[in-house]
């Protein structure tokens, strides 16, 4: 039995002779549909859903982060700067993860590194970030141009952890074709 799945860009595919790129663009556009749906589903969440998401994630990791705060700055951390720096780390994080999975499909479907594929990615992830605030406009949360910014450089921290990551592999990969 063959089993076809349209990628799109890539046509068609008969999974029946699939091969490992094949399978590496389905799990990557996997990943990336679960991504998106987490993203845009916290983006629904209300005022209050978010803060009490925010604030149990922060009581879980509030012994590593508050020691790192105090050290930094030198002074005691109040709750309400931890809570701040928890729901804008979550902006870079979730970008950054976002621009990864983006830059490592890119990266499959043209093959080689084209300079223009990282512009793309940090398009679309731009996009995707002012989606992202324009949809919390409907659930009674503000929206922010600097939460849009925090999106964008999390996605550069995801192309750049995506190009050593992919950069890494093809030379194991290449050392071991040799």
């Amino acid at each position: 039995m063959k089993i076809y799945i349209r990628i799109v860009m890539g046509g068609v595919v008969d999974m029946s002779k699939r091969t490992g790129r094949q399978w590496a663009i389905l799990i990557g556009a996997l990943a990336l549909i679960l991504w998106l749906s987490f993203v845009f589903g916290n983006s629904t969440l209300s005022k209050q859903e978010s803060a009490e998401v925010s604030s149990s994630f922060m009581e879980a990791i509030e012994v590593v982060l508050r020691p790192i705060v105090e050290w930094v700055t030198g002074e005691s951390a109040s709750y309400d700067l931890l809570h701040k720096i928890v729901r804008k780390g979550a902006h870079l994080v979730e970008f950054a993860a976002l621009s990864f999975i983006l830059t490592v499909l890119l990266r499959l479907f043209c093959g080689t590194w084209k300079t223009h594929a990282i512009g793309y990615v940090l398009f679309i992830s731009l996009l995707f970030g002012v989606a992202d605030e324009f949809l919390q406009s409907f659930t009674g949360r503000g929206t922010s141009v600097r939460d849009v910014m925090l999106d964008f450089v999390g996605a550069l921290i995801g192309i750049g952890i995506g190009i050593v990551i992919i950069e890494l592999f093809e030379k194991i990969f290449r050392r071991r074709s040799k």
